[in-house]
């Protein structure tokens, strides 16, 4: 006992020279995968939101004159204009009528012999506000081609 007794008197001048004896080793910060300490959480980051994605432009109506729907199927011209407004027959044309602003398209379908199939191979047009010719087909199309959008 003396032993420990002459050991500790003989580390009282070292330790006043180097100050109070360490605490011991630093806390150790909680593992990822412990709860943190009651009171504390853990900083989470918020979410990363992706940026809105930007809506598809629309596509432009194809570019159409209305000599071009002349021999076009039933199918390929509901397909370019839409289901038409009216459809009557006159014999032996079946007639679909398409109406939309100032213009009225009829277009005239009749039976091709080889195919068995109908086609468009006359139209009539007219417009409200007194505009004739060309200028008149080229309104009417894009009006009926500008609805189906």
């Amino acid at each position: 006992m003396g032993l420990l007794v002459l050991m500790a008197s003989g580390c009282a001048p070292l330790f006043d020279r180097l100050g109070a004896p360490p605490a011991g080793p630093p806390a150790a910060e909680p593992a990822p995968d412990e709860p943190a300490p009651a009171g504390l959480r853990p900083f989470t980051p918020p979410p990363v939101k992706p940026a809105p994605a930007k809506p598809a432009p629309a596509k432009p109506a194809p570019s159409l004159t209305l000599p071009e729907l002349v021999g076009l199927s039933e199918e390929e011209v509901a397909r370019l204009l839409g289901t038409a407004d009216t459809l009557h027959e006159e014999p032996p044309a079946t007639v679909w009528g398409y109406r939309e602003g100032t213009c009225a398209l009829d277009l005239f379908f009749y039976m091709d012999m080889e195919s068995r199939n109908f086609r468009a191979l006359a139209y009539d047009v007219s417009t409200t506000d007194g505009v004739k010719g060309d200028p008149a087909l080229n309104i009417c199309l894009k009006q009926i081609m500008d609805r189906r959008r």
